[in-house]
């Protein structure tokens, strides 16, 4: 009875329909083949070979990366959570005497990657996410920056200074969605300051943890702090 009971159970969990639509797994099989779709413990996953073959800026770059693409339970509405699984990470930070996962934007806590700021998001995915287009224009890009040596394109800081970059950079949209994700993302540090009456002090202490007065460590995150509260106020949003 219990054989029985397990396996009517392996067999619902196998038959229960993907997150990713027909098309998606069409076109994975197609230009992806390499990632297969696996399942384990009620979670939806791509493992296998991700073959970098991009050029940026006449900087050829050929490689190979073993992924673990993780599938949200709220996917397509969420980006899947991307981890490298072959140890390629790991001797990078050794050979670049990297001692912080972070400044490969990694997260330390669960290794997935950061691929960009997360009101970001919006912007890249407004309706909802392709697998797709989401390998495409986030995961290659990442492992091309990974084999290059950097991201030659440009990238956000880390945490709250990144999402600071982000806004200064897009604040000109004037987007309510787009305030209030950042806000979201923001630490109880930041939005402390945010809360606070009147104009934002150059000579606060930098966000970043560095000590020094945030106008000489980090005068974009002044300059983000400054815009943002100016949104929030016009949009009249609680912190």
């Amino acid at each position: 009875m219990f054989l029985k009971n397990f396996l009517i159970k392996f067999w619902k969990r196998w038959q229960r329909p993907s997150l990713l639509s027909q098309p998606e797994i069409n076109d994975l099989k197609k230009f992806y083949p390499n990632l297969k779709l696996r399942r384990s413990h009620n979670k939806e996953f791509l493992i296998g070979e991700l073959k970098v073959d991009a050029i940026y800026n006449n900087q050829p770059i050929k490689d190979t990366y073993e992924i673990e693409v993780e599938l949200t339970s709220d996917y397509p509405h969420s980006l899947p959570l991307v981890r490298e699984v072959g140890g390629r990470i790991e001797k990078i930070l050794v050979q670049k005497n990297i001692r912080d996962k972070r400044e490969l934007h990694i997260n330390p806590k669960d290794n997935t990657i950061c691929f960009c700021a997360k009101p970001e998001e919006r912007l890249r995915f407004s309706k909802s996410v392709n697998i797709i287009n989401f390998i495409r224009e986030l995961v290659i890009p990442y492992f091309y920056g990974l084999s290059y040596g950097r991201w030659p394109w440009g990238e956000y800081g880390h945490g709250d200074v990144g999402i600071f970059e982000f806004y200064v950079e897009n604040s000109n949209l004037k987007n309510r969605a787009i305030i209030e994700d950042c806000i979201r993302a923001l630490s109880e540090q930041s939005k402390l300051i945010l809360r606070k009456k009147g104009k934002v002090k150059g000579h606060l202490n930098c966000i970043c943890g560095s000590g020094r007065a945030i106008r000489k460590c980090h005068p974009v995150v002044l300059m983000g702090l400054r815009l943002l509260k100016q949104d929030i106020n016009i949009f009249s949003i609680d912190i």
